[in-house]
């Protein structure tokens, strides 16, 4: 894995901890501690180090099937697992693993506060609980999600990075804390004038990497918050927004004909031109060399249907 974007790569354990393929943090936001991707097996019992007993822990299996041998303040848990099958770590508690098998496992470690902001005006507190085994596909497709993204992808955008984030946090509160959730009556979406600031900052700002704590911020809302109200009003996330405002900026300069497809492509936030085909297509069921040529044809028929003055 390589260093894209505003995501840092780094690693935290010494290199001779070969199961280590890396770990990913978001340094820019600080939303979340790190996405540590191992390979095992592991013959012997493993302890935590006392670094990782003060960050909630999250780990969920991405593929393997074989006996998880697990301890945590003392008691001792033994099971079968597959990919999809997760273990939830609270903050403050130490544990011990062992994983004679050959598997690949996601850990996530977040930072001490990291549900505050999904909180914000909601909850005054949560607190997460142990889970051991505990099947959960929501998990397993986020942590793909992710890896796709922050292995693969081309044009690595912090706004989907984050919204998979705020997903998965939203997620465990709702479903491994340690008090139930009443959902909020939200208002109906936002203001008109507050819809207006995004959709100016958005325009001012499409070849850039925009951040949801960017976007919250301008309304004064919380990053969970403000991505609910986001949709309620427009119908799409944030990071659908923006493709698409893209994709619309990118219609009016291939209409101008002034700038080669893969010069409009930088110009408004794609990474290339194949980027921007790919959205393109999606939203509007050709390519952008397609959607040209038929300009041009339209332009000429309508020439030629012209009388000349």
């Amino acid at each position: 894995m390589q260093a894209q974007t505003n995501l840092g790569f780094y690693k935290q354990y010494p290199p001779s901890e070969s199961e280590l393929l890396g770990i990913i943090s978001a340094q820019e936001t600080g939303r979340f501690a790190a996405l540590c991707i191992r390979t095992y097996p592991m013959e012997d019992f493993a302890q935590e180090p006392a670094i990782l007993t003060s960050l909630d822990r999250v780990s969920v299996q991405i593929s393997g099937a074989g006996v998880l041998e697990h301890t945590f303040e003392g008691r001792f848990f033994r099971k079968k697992i597959g990919p999809g099958c997760i273990c939830v770590l609270p903050k403050g508690f130490s544990s011990a693993w062992r994983v004679n098998f050959t598997a690949t496992i996601l850990h996530f470690y977040f930072y001490p506060g990291i549900l505050d902001p999904i909180l914000k005006g909601e909850l005054p507190s949560a607190k997460l609980r142990h889970v051991f085994n505990g099947y959960d596909p929501l998990v397993e497709q986020i942590g793909r999600g992710l890896l796709a993204e922050l292995q693969h992808s081309e044009a690595l955008s912090s706004l989907y990075v984050e919204a998979l984030m705020d997903t998965l946090l939203i997620h465990l509160v709702r479903n491994y804390a340690s008090f139930e959730i009443s959902p909020r009556v939200l208002p109906h979406g936002l203001s008109p004038a507050y819809l207006q600031q995004i959709k100016h900052y958005l325009q001012e700002h499409l070849h850039q990497d925009v951040t949801l704590n960017k976007l919250a911020a301008i309304v004064g809302l919380s990053v969970s918050h403000f991505s609910r109200q986001f949709k309620v009003t427009t119908g799409l996330s944030p990071h659908q927004y923006l493709i698409r405002m893209r994709v619309l900026q990118a219609e009016r300069l291939l209409k101008e004909g002034k700038l080669t497809i893969a010069e409009i492509a930088r110009r408004v936030g794609f990474a290339d031109q194949s980027h921007l085909s790919r959205h393109f297509q999606r939203i509007n069921g050709q390519t952008p060399g397609a959607f040209i040529h038929s300009k041009n044809v339209q332009k000429e028929s309508k020439n030629l249907q012209d009388p000349p003055e």
